[in-house]
């Protein structure tokens, strides 16, 4: 949850977890590779 900036929910079950779009696009921005399995 720290990591990625989640909020707890708990509504549906214990780890019922929300990420708001802001902090989506963050993490989008990080981790979207340009390469395919055949560049690497």
């Amino acid at each position: 949850m720290e990591t990625f900036g989640a909020q707890h929910l708990g509504i549906l079950h214990q780890w019922h977890m929300m990420i708001d779009d802001e902090t989506a696009s963050r993490i989008r921005e990080t981790y979207d590779y340009e390469w395919t399995d055949e560049q690497v």
